[in-house]
């Protein structure tokens, strides 16, 4: 039976209209962070009080999650049929973001070894790990590419962290047209929102 996480259970995630997928380290802070200043430029508020590092998950009408990802591994790159059967289930539409499992893999060491301290081994270690290792990046990666290309093509929008880092712009405009938000370039110009001025 699977057990649906707790975050997409919560009403405003129900409430949502889209969900932004990724696995652990692949960038979605600074891709959550442009949004939050963009959103904040475009209704005149200037409310930072949301650190880079302490925005909320629940981010306007987005839903910001690693599809029930967690220490003990419940759900996440060591259960793909659960991952294909959450995004089968939500009817939201899906922003996937993804990165290279190598640059991956290394933040996610780091972020595990050195932030959190739930990890006590070596790298080499960490990338042959079968549940936080590379090989469950890619795991967790291609299944959820996979299961969403099967889908309505106008209902996902999968990018890359890498993609992102080479032309920022287009890009981030192209992010916003999926969401549906206005595009007021000169506002994006004058705010410097340009992701590369974030990092």
């Amino acid at each position: 039976m699977l057990t649906i996480p707790k975050d997409l259970t919560h009403p405003k995630a129900q409430a949502s209209k889209y969900f932004f997928i990724s696995h652990p380290k692949s960038g979605r802070t600074w891709i959550r962070y442009a949004l939050h200043l963009y959103f904040n430029a475009l209704s005149k508020t200037d409310d930072m009080e949301t650190f880079v590092f302490r925005l909320p998950r629940f981010f306007g009408s987005i839903h910001f999650t690693h599809l029930g990802y967690n220490d003990k591994r419940e759900i996440g790159t060591a259960a793909p049929e659960a991952i294909v059967s959450i995004i089968q289930k939500f009817e939201q539409k899906k922003i996937c973001l993804f990165r290279d499992e190598r640059d991956t893999v290394v933040s996610f060491y780091h972020q595990l070894y050195h932030r959190k301290g739930s990890f006590g081994g070596s790298l080499s270690e960490f990338i042959r790990h079968p549940q936080y290792g590379i090989e469950a990046i890619i795991r967790f990666n291609s299944t959820v590419y996979h299961t969403l290309i099967k889908g309505d093509p106008k209902k996902h929008y999968p990018i890359t962290y890498e993609n992102f880092m080479d032309d920022e712009w287009n890009n981030f405009i192209k992010l916003l047209e999926f969401l549906e938000w206005p595009i007021d370039e000169p506002l994006l110009k004058r705010r410097c929102l340009l992701l590369h001025l974030i990092l």
